[in-house]
């Protein structure tokens, strides 16, 4: 059988996840011949279609905002780990080391985020609450990229980000948003 790509017809296609999301609207029918130097076999549509989209997927990956829950727990002093979800499916972890003032009133942290795609590194600057007759301090920062590997090689952005930190049951949850450039 000799196969050919040709451009889906439905009217739904969106930039998604990148260039191998769109090129799986591309379906195939049997007509020209394709191979492993030319997938595409000698149909000029697909070939155009694959470069739009692919510039299309790129320039769309390349900056947003976005939003992150982190879900997590102390595991020793100055050290936590979470499960990090988001939109679309999006699941990570990260561990985070902090640091907090001798009066408690500001802190610092380092937190190295994994994923399938790569890992992050941030730095970011909070204040606490006191703890309320529940035992629960809110948090408030804000943080910026220093660094990533994989998709966010070239990672920058900035972000804020509010949360809480149950002292009784030791569960910390925050929800970040901002803005990146991979």
């Amino acid at each position: 059988m000799v196969l050919r790509k040709e451009l889906s017809t439905s009217p739904r296609v969106r930039v998604g996840k990148g260039a191998d999301h769109l090129l799986r609207v591309v379906r195939l029918t049997n007509k020209e011949p394709q191979n492993a130097q030319n997938p595409y076999g000698n149909d000029n549509r697909c070939r155009a279609f694959n470069r739009c989209c692919t510039s299309a997927a790129a320039a769309a990956s390349t900056a947003g905002h976005f939003t992150r829950s982190f879900l997590g727990a102390s595991v020793k002093t100055g050290e936590s780990v979470y499960d990090v979800r988001g939109p679309g499916g999006y699941r990570g972890a990260a561990v985070q080391i902090v640091k907090v003032n001798a009066s408690g009133t500001a802190g610092t942290d380092t937190a190295t985020s994994y994923d399938a795609s790569g890992m992050i590194v941030s730095k970011d600057q909070f204040t606490p609450s006191k703890p309320d007759a529940n035992g629960i301090v809110t948090i408030t920062g804000t943080g910026h990229f220093v660094s990533g590997t994989g998709i966010y090689k070239h990672i920058k952005g900035k972000y804020k980000f509010t949360g809480t930190d149950n002292a009784k049951t030791g569960v910390i949850m925050v929800k970040v948003t901002g803005t990146e450039t991979l």
